[in-house]
């Protein structure tokens, strides 16, 4: 039922010429911070620890300041945005367990936490946005 009556909701906003309505899990509205979560996940990882061959210093920044720190300002990011897309986080976590196969007791955990809570963070600034420019208390 639900989708049959997402599907003439959609086509009655397309005749009334209006903007469409979000997609299902926010997934459109996902994908330009996918880009990022890829870059952040995949392509630092491996720079990092080209340039950090005796020592893992690098690497141990990066799991516990840059995935952190990157992960909660997209997410901020996305839900100031669009409010909340816990699809984002999926993807983001999954970015991340593509490339650490080692830590992943501590890499997985801290990526989901900082990508759900700045997520989180932005879809109540976003909340609180709308609730002000409707007038409400």
């Amino acid at each position: 039922r639900w989708v049959g009556w997402y599907t003439e909701v959609a086509a009655i906003r397309e005749k009334l010429g209006l903007a469409p309505g979000p997609s299902l899990f926010h997934w459109k509205e996902s994908l330009p911070y996918v880009g990022f979560a890829f870059l952040l996940c995949l392509v630092l990882p491996t720079v990092l620890r080209l340039l950090d061959d005796p020592t893992p210093l690098l690497s141990v920044f990066y799991a516990f300041v840059l995935l952190p720190v990157g992960g909660v300002m997209s997410g901020l990011s996305l839900g100031r945005r669009h409010g909340f897309c816990p699809l984002f986080t999926v993807v983001f976590v999954l970015t991340a367990k593509l490339y650490t196969n080692i830590a992943d007791e501590i890499l997985i955990p801290i990526a989901f936490v900082a990508a759900l809570a700045g997520n989180l963070a932005g879809a109540a600034q976003y909340k609180l946005k709308q609730r002000k420019g409707a007038g409400a208390p």
